[in-house]
């Protein structure tokens, strides 16, 4: 009887710690492990694929910062979009989308392209198309990045400089 009363005791204290959800030990959902295409905050997939080269607003880096003003109020979101996820063929910038042998889903490339373009938007930014250096070539007819940056760079070499 004594033997029956502990084991039925036993046997209802596991029951009630197996159901309570503060064992120590159990990871939050959120420490949870998740697959890489389930990562959809813009800084971590910046931090995780882009900052080594591109740095920040205060570091520098081995390529331009994409918190560069100048850079992002000429800079066309379908440009960013096809370097992103593409890279540019020759140099250490590589395709990070999925059909180009990266790791980001289109989903994710567009986060980073979005966010990236998001930091021109910023009030901090004093470069307006208003106040383009002259060098700039106004909206319409040649702009070379319309062309594409991969046609642009394969102009320098030949040319020894831009085209004019």
């Amino acid at each position: 009887m004594k033997l029956l009363l502990l084991t039925l005791s036993t046997f209802a204290g596991i029951i009630g710690l197996a159901g309570c959800d503060q064992l120590p030990g159990k990871p939050k959902p959120s420490d949870r492990w998740q697959p890489p295409e389930a990562e959809k905050n813009f800084q971590v997939l910046f931090n995780g694929n882009c900052r080594a080269c591109h740095a920040g607003e205060t570091n520098i880096g081995a390529s331009i910062s994409m918190r560069d003003p100048l850079y992002l109020a000429i800079i066309p979101r379908d440009v960013v979009r096809k370097v992103t996820a593409e890279g540019i063929p020759g140099t250490t910038m590589p395709g990070f989308a999925k059909a180009n042998g990266g790791e980001l889903t289109d989903e994710q490339v567009d986060i980073i392209v979005n966010g990236i373009l998001d930091w021109g938007k910023s009030k901090s930014s004093q470069v307006t198309k208003a106040n383009l250096p002259s060098l700039f070539c106004p909206f319409g007819r040649r702009q070379p990045w319309r062309r594409g940056l991969q046609s642009v760079l394969r102009e320098l070499p030949r040319t020894g400089g831009a085209k004019r």
